[in-house]
């Protein structure tokens, strides 16, 4: 019997409690600051520095050693962490680790990168709204290559979260979500 997600995390948890154990159960990796996409209200401001991407070899020992320590989830985030070229290596490294992998992504190069996130438990991908609201925030013609990567993901079977950044603008439009799921 194969447990969900959920379970997993939620036995992690009670596990760690009742042992008295301190147990990063969820951390996120930014091995990335670049980003492909200039969003109106980023305040990351990602896409102009110009900091190296984090050496491989470095995230892989941190891996190893959260997975030492029990952590139970690693959300892959950044920038745009599809921009960071040793990506497959490091969801192998945290799937083997039976650690629960999420990689969270705008989605605009998830088709030429799909095989090396084949193995993540879960795609978080940025969808703010109807076409001209999300292509108004995030760039022309970006709404339609998210719908795009967000179907690919789910014939590859994979399990994908939509995810967006509530604005004024989005509040009158948060049916869109509807169409979507």
């Amino acid at each position: 019997m194969s447990l969900s997600s959920e379970t997993r995390i939620a036995l992690a948890a009670a596990s760690a409690r009742l042992l008295g154990r301190r147990v990063p159960l969820f951390v996120q990796i930014m091995p990335t600051e670049r980003c492909n996409l200039r969003c109106r209200y980023c305040y990351a401001e990602f896409g102009p520095r110009r900091r190296p991407d984090f050496p491989i070899a470095p995230l892989l020992r941190l891996v190893d050693g959260l997975s030492r320590l029990g952590a139970r989830v690693i959300m892959v985030a950044g920038g745009e962490p599809l921009l960071y070229p040793d990506l497959g290596r490091l969801v192998d490294r945290i799937v083997g680790h039976g650690i629960i992998c999420s990689v969270n992504t705008n989605g605009i190069t998830l088709p030429a990168r799909i095989g090396e996130v084949a193995k993540a438990d879960m795609l978080s991908i940025s969808l703010d709204g109807p076409k001209p609201l999300h292509d108004g925030y995030r760039g022309e013609g970006t709404y339609d290559k998210v719908r795009a990567a967000i179907r690919l993901a789910r014939e590859k079977g994979m399990r994908v979260q939509i995810q967006f950044t509530l604005t004024r603008d989005l509040i009158e439009a948060f049916r869109h979500v509807d169409g979507v799921a």
